[in-house]
């Protein structure tokens, strides 16, 4: 199996990294201000990649992926960063 294409900084392509904007955790999403300065990422506590409380302010890498259900992007794959 091959390994993923990387870019120059050894990020795959599809990974990102931004802070996270607004969080609720009462509802379980949120917001990243992308660090490219594309549009805000949705995300969902259920797309966390590893167990941490998103707080914003927090610098997390993550995926942009098509949301199968709306079309629209999203966040998937979160971590800190």
């Amino acid at each position: 199996m091959s390994e993923p294409v990387r870019s120059f900084n050894n990020r795959a392509p599809n990974m990102y990294t931004g802070k996270i904007k607004m969080w609720d955790s009462d509802r379980g999403f949120g917001f990243i201000k992308r660090d490219d300065g594309g549009p805000d990422a949705f995300a969902h506590i259920k797309h966390l990649s590893s167990v941490f409380r998103p707080e914003s302010g927090q610098t997390v890498a993550f995926d942009l992926v098509i949301d199968e259900r709306n079309g629209r992007e999203r966040a998937d794959a979160i971590r800190l960063a």
